[in-house]
């Protein structure tokens, strides 16, 4: 989720920025450029998105390989019953 996070501050505000002061009268020369870079790095923060969506299902959702713990006052001996 931090790559995530880093390409939307330092690659795609920025050229959403910029893109909100262009008109259809007067594009840069590279706008095509950065419509590509931004395309890209789009790409790479949805893909970023899915997998850390996916490994927080995955940790909430799967069973943990640790052994449960024991309840304090429940012991081994009597069947897990409080004596």
């Amino acid at each position: 989720m931090i790559v995530t996070l880093l390409d939307t501050l330092l690659v795609e505000v920025p050229i959403d920025n910029e893109i909100k002061r262009w008109t259809a009268e007067a594009l840069p020369g590279d706008w095509e450029r950065k419509r590509l870079r931004w395309n890209r790095f789009h790409a790479l923060r949805a893909w970023t998105s899915i997998a850390g969506l996916g490994a927080f299902l995955g940790s909430v959702l799967l069973p943990s390989a640790d052994p449960p713990a024991q309840r304090s006052g429940a012991s081994q001996e009597n069947g897990g019953r409080r004596a």
